[in-house]
């Protein structure tokens, strides 16, 4: 699978080994180093610079313990995980009537040779922009809205974001898309909701975000 394709995983199937999402916070010692957003471009890049994992009450950890990999998520948002699917996980905040409302996806697939081992500043900035020339986002006219390089605690991620129409073709949905390349994984944290709504969901998504981390998997020095 390339970077390409993890960020294109809106509706595409990506091969994964969930065993189901549990929750408890697991807080690293460098919970507090807020997250660094190299050359951001857009809005959410800047709701997303400085941002430090949100922990203690009002957040739950959500663990998948056979991928290692946590989020933490405000307590009132709902989890399904899919224990024999293709998503290790989706979260819905409350009010979330309809799928385009606002939904959390969080997505693993396994490198290939010819992917890179983690991300590179250069590999980060350009991959908004690559969406547009992927054919499924071409065809619902995928505008880039936001990119940057992330560095959270040890860890290199990208961020691309834009506006498209919705399945449907009625309407128009925002969506941000944070992406994690290791040796073993690669991993997307989705987020899509109606263009009008996403703007109430920003601050807690940016937090979403920043809270990410593998679980006994070794970090690459930055």
């Amino acid at each position: 699978m390339s970077m390409r394709g993890a960020l294109a995983a809106g509706g595409v199937v990506l091969a994964l080994w969930a065993q189901g999402a549990a929750t408890g916070q697991i807080v690293p010692k460098d919970a507090a180093v807020p997250v660094q957003v190299i050359k951001g471009k857009g809005e959410f890049a800047k709701r997303l610079q400085g941002q430090v994992m949100p922990t203690g009450k009002g957040w739950k950890g959500v663990t998948d313990r056979e991928t290692r990999l946590q989020l933490m998520l405000p307590d009132k948002w709902k989890v399904n995980d899919f224990p024999n699917g293709d998503i290790v996980f989706t979260a819905t905040p409350p009010g979330s009537g309809k799928a385009t409302e606002g939904v959390l996806m969080v997505l693993l697939s396994a490198p290939r040779d010819a992917d890179p081992f983690e991300v590179s500043e250069e590999l980060a900035l350009s991959h908004a922009d690559e969406l547009e020339k992927t054919p499924m986002f071409q065809k619902l006219g995928f505008k880039a809205t936001d990119a940057g390089y992330v560095v959270a605690r040890g860890l290199k991620l990208a961020l691309a974001g834009g506006t498209m129409k919705s399945a449907d073709k009625k309407g128009t949905v925002q969506q941000q898309q944070l992406i994690y390349v290791g040796e073993d994984r690669i991993v997307t944290v989705q987020f899509t909701a109606n263009e009008k709504d996403f703007p109430k969901y920003a601050d807690d998504l940016a937090r979403i975000f920043a809270s990410y981390q593998n679980l006994g998997v070794r970090k690459l020095a930055e």
